[in-house]
């Protein structure tokens, strides 16, 4: 393989591992509501009857198993950036000699020096 086409496969790289970051945050971002809308549920569930308060002892699970599936998909979201920022960047610029590390991807640099 020549050098353009390298590049190219380091740019589809780029494109696709951007896309699942993309569901990834809107996944993640949904399941603050999946989370309240089942917790909402249950309590509904629960205190439609005096019989059915044993539901309420499901909630810890549920936000358990959702929490830790939140958090998953966070630690993924991360180490793709990190993927683009550190092994990503460094790849191209060995391939094209370009040394200036900002001008590369720029954003997934930038922006980490913000304040959280």
């Amino acid at each position: 393989m020549d050098d353009q086409q390298i590049l190219q496969v380091f740019m589809l790289e780029y494109e696709k591992l951007k896309e699942e970051q993309a569901q990834r945050i809107g996944f993640r971002d949904q399941m603050i509501y999946i989370t309240l809308g089942i917790f909402g549920g249950i309590l509904s569930f629960a205190l439609s009857n005096k019989t059915n308060s044993y539901a309420l002892l499901v909630i810890p699970w549920v936000c358990l198993i959702l929490g830790w599936t939140y958090l998953v998909n966070d630690e993924k979201i991360s180490a793709i950036g990190k993927y683009l920022r550190l092994t990503l960047t460094e790849k191209i610029k060995a391939q094209t000699g370009h040394t200036d590390l900002e001008s590369i991807f720029g954003w997934e640099i930038a922006h980490r020096s913000d304040r959280r």
